[in-house]
């Protein structure tokens, strides 16, 4: 369908990257990495200053043969080098098999984004005769309360234990969820451990206590 409608549009491709090249920025330090800040719709009306009226979808079309796709921005450059980093990688991932292999329970920690509790908007659909209706705004004034979600994940049973909480998200707060979780379900599957092996996750670094 692209190569029908360009090939009736003979130039459509080539004022297309016309348009787009001077609402393109790049990467300096790689020549194939671009953007634009243009919106499909925008692309749409300044073709038409070119005399070509297409659809919104066909543009996108095109775009995606050049290479033009929505993309989130990926994290992954690291800010600092840390010495031996790989060594330490590699040290937890032997820890790991070895209280594994012993019957011995490794957990890893993590606390995911507060949720503001209230007649809030929220992500997704489900089924139901009308909209619900909810504030126009999520401001923390209008807020009931916040909810705290914190993850306990045995990895070797592949199960996660969650706890919401109410208070502030406290290394007081981490503790107790843990010794919740062993205390009423954890320790039934680990009858003989003296002790288990602790994954902390510390702004995207992995920490054992």
């Amino acid at each position: 369908m692209v190569e029908k409608k360009t090939a009736l549009i003979s130039n459509l491709l080539e004022v297309l990257l016309l348009v787009l090249n001077t609402y393109t920025a790049g990467s300096p330090m790689c020549d194939n990495v671009l953007w634009t800040n243009l919106t499909l719709k925008q692309i749409q009306e300044k073709l038409k200053i070119h005399c070509i009226e297409v659809s919104c979808p066909l543009i996108k079309r095109l775009l995606k043969t050049c290479h033009y796709v929505k993309r989130k921005m990926r994290k992954c450059k690291t800010l600092k080098e840390v010495e031996n980093r790989n060594e330490q990688f590699e040290h937890i991932a032997q820890l790991k098999q070895q209280f594994i292999d012993n019957q011995l329970p490794v957990l890893s920690i993590d606390t995911k984004k507060k949720e503001m509790t209230g007649n809030f908007f929220r992500e997704g659909t489900n089924l139901c005769t009308q909209a619900q209706e909810v504030n126009d705004h999520d401001f923390n004034s209008f807020a009931e309360g916040v909810v705290v979600p914190h993850g306990t994940y045995d990895i070797a049973k592949n199960i996660c234990y969650l706890n919401l909480g109410t208070n502030k998200d406290t290394a007081e707060f981490a503790v107790d969820n843990i010794a919740h979780n062993w205390n009423e379900y954890i320790k039934k599957d680990y009858p003989n451990a003296k002790k288990m092996l602790i994954r902390l996750w510390l702004n995207g670094l992995i920490s054992i206590p």
